[in-house]
């Protein structure tokens, strides 16, 4: 039987924001700024899911900055696909609420609500992170 994944994985300097990642199948990485404004889609793919070619055991490696104020979501394909017996959540959906959230349970909550129910068909798994205002600067 073979088993594969897939698997987003970065690396944070804190010191300037930059991040060196790696993603092997996993969905798009979202980045918005603290006022829901400003949106980027990372859609770089380094390899095939892991597994399923066992020769391949170097992925291409990546970078980006998350500015300060900048907020970054990676997630797993349940978080798209919340309810089997219905159309699911969506990507548009997610991006939206991301977008307006203050916090992760936020994006739960309305992934749940969505859904209507509390248990959920697909397992879901939701990375933020968040990158602060530069001190001596005011958030707004």
């Amino acid at each position: 039987e073979m088993i594969s994944v897939t698997m987003w994985l970065g690396v944070l300097e804190l010191s300037t924001g930059r991040i060196k990642y790696a993603n092997a199948v996993q969905n798009e990485v979202i980045i918005a700024d603290s006022k829901g404004e400003n949106e980027k889609i990372l859609e770089d793919i380094s390899g095939p899911t892991i597994g399923i070619i066992p020769e391949i055991d170097e992925f291409e490696e990546f970078e980006f900055t998350l500015e300060p104020g900048e907020k970054l979501l990676v997630y797993t394909k349940g978080a798209l696909c919340a309810n089997a017996s219905k159309p699911g959540f969506g990507l548009e959906r997610l991006r939206k609420s991301f977008k307006a959230a203050h916090a992760i349970d936020q994006v739960v909550a309305d992934i749940k609500s969505f859904a209507g129910t509390e248990h959920l068909e697909d397992d879901i798994i939701l990375l933020w992170l968040e990158r602060q205002e530069k001190e001596g600067t005011e958030a707004c």
